[in-house]
């Protein structure tokens, strides 16, 4: 049986793992075939199987999706192979102008669902070099005021005939940056990836970058991404980070407070049993069903009581009013959503279906949000479906303002009265001078 290095090194990992008591012939492997593309609009891949002569595959194709690590649950896209062919050909009605896709070939037998390995096609990266080698710009990451992480994919490279090669990203804040005339990083390449994290930017600032590849006597680079520093960098009493951005006249929190102190030092309660939250009279906060690592990835909630003692927001910053968030929409409105399909609305009844969902919408202009649920009436609710916020602005003795966003199908953001010991999350705006 003849076996490329990488089917060795699979088969060796196998023996390893079975104590040396099975033999080379024994393995189970696929391996995704390199994509091509024909006529303009068809990609072809395909997939090759060892196997076992008494193995039984019941399926076999490629499945493909947007994004990293498609299966046959999460894909947006598969081919059942129904030759009974070991070595097959797929043959892809090329749609996705403008993104990357990701590619497997899969098998099924009667014990095991297995994937091969993961294949890119990148339709933005025209430009190749020998033997299809091309450079992919990465979506940058955690960019706050001052930093971002940016990173590379390189394909089809061949190893074997350019061994002499440098990779890394050129930034600017003008297009097309180069070598030439911009600052850029050299990185180690490792399993086709690169990253690297830039400091030292301005805040506010729109930068280009572009990874790139360079041989001994040519440069190739990747497709062009642009990307906005936040405007500024806020720090809460318990060290907790929060990047911001300036809408009109105010500089918002874009991301969900999560400190468990007021900014005098002082311990919000933490009431875990969400049954009393109806009792209680004093701030408190909880973690999204109690879980402390949701902390970071949704933020904290809290009870009205907590918000209204006005020291719960960073020094210099504040919870926002109802006005403020109405300020907000319609800044974003105005500005950015000329076809006027997303309102603000103070009934707690309406709805308008759309595209888009009302987090969805906050999302696109940099808002790090999450649908959270709430706390109400002694329970955690609506977790993935939508989320609540407080404004300061009190209504009655027992009812304040709270914010729905929802992450289904509404694209309407409404205010609504709700009682103070129910728990919300919260954002912080700056205070004006």
């Amino acid at each position: 049986m003849s076996l490329k290095i990488s089917s060795v090194l699979f088969i060796l990992t196998l023996i390893i793992n079975q104590s040396c008591s099975s033999s080379m012939e024994e393995a189970i492997f696929i391996s995704t075939k390199k994509v091509e593309v024909r006529n303009n609009n068809e990609l072809i891949t395909g997939g090759v199987i060892i196997i076992r002569d008494y193995d039984i595959i019941l399926e076999k194709g490629i499945i493909w999706a947007g994004f990293l690590n498609p299966d046959l649950i999460n894909n947006d896209g598969q081919i059942i192979d129904l030759s009974e062919e070991k070595d097959f050909t797929s043959v892809i009605s090329f749609t996705h102008e403008d993104e990357i896709i990701y590619f497997k070939a899969y098998m099924i037998t009667e014990k095991d669902t297995i994937y091969g390995n993961q294949l890119i096609f990148n339709p933005l990266a025209i430009n190749y070099y020998k033997d299809q080698t091309a450079v992919i710009t990465k979506k940058p990451s955690k960019i706050s005021s001052e930093k971002a992480v940016l990173g590379g994919i390189v394909q089809n490279l061949s190893i074997e005939k350019f061994s002499n090669y440098e990779v890394g990203l050129v930034w600017g804040i003008n297009p097309n940056p180069s070598l030439i005339n911009d600052s850029f990083s050299k990185d180690l390449l490792l399993q086709n990836n690169f990253v690297t994290v830039i400091t030292d930017l301005e805040p506010n600032q729109v930068y280009y970058t572009r990874a790139f590849i360079k041989f001994k006597n040519d440069t190739l680079y990747g497709n062009e991404i642009s990307f906005r520093t936040y405007y500024d960098t806020v720090e809460d009493i318990d060290g907790n980070k929060y990047n911001a951005k300036k809408f009109g006249d105010l500089v918002w929190m874009v991301e969900n407070l999560r400190t468990t102190h007021y900014r005098d030092g002082k311990r919000i309660a933490n009431i875990t049993n969400t049954r009393i939250w109806n009792e209680i009279e004093i701030g408190s906060f909880a973690f999204l069903n109690n879980e402390i690592y949701n902390r970071e990835e949704y933020g904290v909630i809290y009870n009205w009581h907590a918000v209204e003692s006005g020291k719960i927001c960073p020094q210099g910053w504040s919870v926002p009013s109802d006005d403020n968030w109405k300020e907000l929409i319609l800044f974003l409105r105005e500005e950015f959503y000329n076809d006027n399909n997303l309102n603000i609305q103070e009934s707690s009844h309406y709805s308008n279906s759309g595209n888009n969902s009302a987090i969805d919408f906050l999302r696109n202009y940099g808002f790090n949000l999450k649908p959270g649920g709430l706390i109400y009436d002694g329970s955690f609710l609506g977790e993935g479906n939508n989320t609540y916020y407080w404004s300061s602005t009190e209504v009655s003795q027992k009812n304040a303002l709270s914010i729905f966003l929802s992450n289904v199908d509404s694209k309407v953001i409404y205010s609504n009265p709700f009682s103070k010991k129910s728990g919300c999350y919260v954002l912080c705006i700056k205070d004006q001078p």
